[in-house]
This record gives structure tokens, C-alpha cells and sequence, in this order.
């Protein structure tokens, strides 16, 4: 678990260093080779963080499916409109985006 809590944490400094590419990569890491071994509440902060760094990339379609695989795992419903609301924002779908932000409230 320390090796998980380290990438998650390299996660965070490369995503608050604005290092989206080296964020993703560290959160896919521990996606790829850490969803058994931690519990949901951690797996759907990881799918929703990865899915804030493709959304810093405009990368919508992406971000959605990480957002939407966060939900699934329970991730804070308030968080994931929020992030939904950006996302469709950058992509110019702004009814969708307003509809996500009115839940998020």
C-alpha cells in the first residue's frame, strides 16, 4: 500500500505542477496495477483526479469516462458535476454543463 500511496501522491504534485501528461500517467499506473488492492473510496478519487487532468487537456471525451467511472465507485457526486460541468463547458455543450452544475448545487 505505501507504494500506491506514493505514486497517488506523485499524482498530485505532478497535476498541482500542471504536469497533466506525468499526473495521468502516475494515476493510470495506479489503475492499472492497484484495482483490486484498494478499496473503492481511493480507486474513484484516482478515476476522478485522472479524469480532472484530461479534462486541464481538453481531452472531453476521456475526462467523461474517468468521471463516470468514479461515480460508479462512489466518488463525492458533487465533485463529479462539478468536473462533468467543466468538461462540457470546454467542449461548448454548455446546456449540459449548466445541468451538471445545477446538480452539483
Amino acid at each position: 500500500m505505501i507504494k500506491e500511496e506514493k505514486y497517488f501522491n506523485d499524482g498530485l504534485d505532478a497535476y498541482n505542477n500542471k504536469d497533466y501528461e506525468k499526473a495521468k500517467d502516475f494515476f493510470s499506473k495506479l489503475i492499472d496495477k492497484s484495482s483490486n488492492s484498494v478499496d473503492n473510496a481511493k480507486l474513484s478519487e484516482i478515476y476522478y483526479m485522472r479524469g480532472i487532468c484530461h479534462a486541464q487537456e481538453y481531452s472531453i471525451d476521456e475526462a467523461l469516462a474517468d468521471f463516470n467511472e468514479a461515480e460508479k465507485l462512489g466518488f463525492d457526486k458533487s465533485k463529479i458535476y462539478c468536473g462533468r460541468g467543466i468538461a462540457y463547458t470546454d467542449n461548448g455543450e454548455n446546456d449540459k454543463a449548466i445541468s451538471n452544475f445545477d446538480k452539483a448545487i
